[in-house]
């Protein structure tokens, strides 16, 4: 990438490829390893980044998102290894409705671009009230229904989306492969799956269909909901390195034998009671993962 006045623009490159990517995902931590190799003649040292998918200031007011750590600015513990020596890494956040770029707009009214209910909350309360009015009438952030102006506690969405991207200086020695590994904990939403039709999305064959089905019918008969916990990761920006990505291989591991994944990212498949499994050679993403796993509650046998 580039550093712009506008945040971070990704860039094509040429001369690096990645020869693998390794890609283990469950709701707990996402955790990569990269093989990258530099084809050209001359060293390269360059800005390199990393952007989690983008988070929606009404959904995370609204619907059962968990945040593994709001008070911790690098709030999914993002961290990043090369040669198995950790690097420190910085964060670019932006604030975006649609194509707009609000992040100046934000800033200048003394507002960070966060989504995040509790840091949204601590900044907005530290604005005059006239000023917050102001926001409101331009859109930015609403009002939570129920909520007095004097409470203390979280009053206000925001209303736009959150883009994240961590990034740092990357060497890569020219005619040399190096590893890059990195690691954090996901953002992972979801809710409770009350009716078929809302698994119809994920690219369920006719036979987990019917076994997501009779797991939910099953917990239902025991007084007990059926959970859906989405995960996100970004493929696409894999696009920015020279030529498709050599071997691709994506683990996605469970809580237990019984949870389901389900996702149209092809050909994912289960590999173990616990592991669901997919390999893919000179791999180009054409579109970012989105994983749904459907599981019973927490100490339900």
């Amino acid at each position: 990438v580039s550093l712009g006045a506008g945040g971070l623009v990704p860039r094509e490159s040429p001369d690096v490829s990645m020869e693998s990517e390794d890609l283990d995902i469950s709701v707990r931590e996402i955790k990569i390893r990269y093989v990258f190799r530099n084809h050209s003649s001359q060293d390269i040292d360059a800005t390199v980044a990393f952007p989690l998918p983008a988070l929606d200031g009404q959904v995370i007011s609204e619907m059962p998102i968990s945040l593994p750590d709001e008070n911790n600015s690098n709030f999914v513990d993002f961290k990043a290894f090369v040669q198995g020596k950790e690097i420190p890494v910085k964060m670019d956040i932006r604030a975006f409705k649609g194509d707009e770029d609000l992040t100046p707009r934000l800033l200048s009214a003394g507002l960070p671009a966060t989504v995040l209910t509790r840091p949204l909350q601590e900044n907005l309360l530290k604005l005059p009230a006239g000023q917050r009015a102001q926001l409101e009438r331009e859109g930015l952030i609403v009002k939570r229904q129920g909520l007095a102006e004097k409470e203390t506690g979280p009053g206000w969405s925001a209303k736009w989306e959150m883009r994240v991207q961590y990034y740092w200086r990357q060497f890569f020695p020219k005619g040399q492969a190096i590893e890059l590994v990195q690691s954090y904990r996901p953002v992972v939403g979801g809710g409770i799956i009350e009716d078929p039709a809302q698994i119809e999305g994920y690219c369920a064959d006719p036979q987990t269909a019917a076994q997501a089905e009779s797991l939910r019918k099953k917990l239902r008969a025991a007084g007990a909901p059926l959970f859906g916990r989405t995960v996100l990761y970004t493929l696409t920006t894999a696009r920015n390195w020279r030529g498709p990505i050599g071997t691709f291989r994506l683990s996605v591991k469970t809580d237990n034998p019984d949870d389901i994944v389900l996702s149209c990212f092809p050909p994912l498949k289960k590999v173990s009671p616990t592991v669901y499994e997919a390999r893919i050679s000179d791999f180009r993403p054409d579109e970012d993962l989105i994983l749904l796993i459907l599981q019973k509650p927490d100490g339900l046998d």
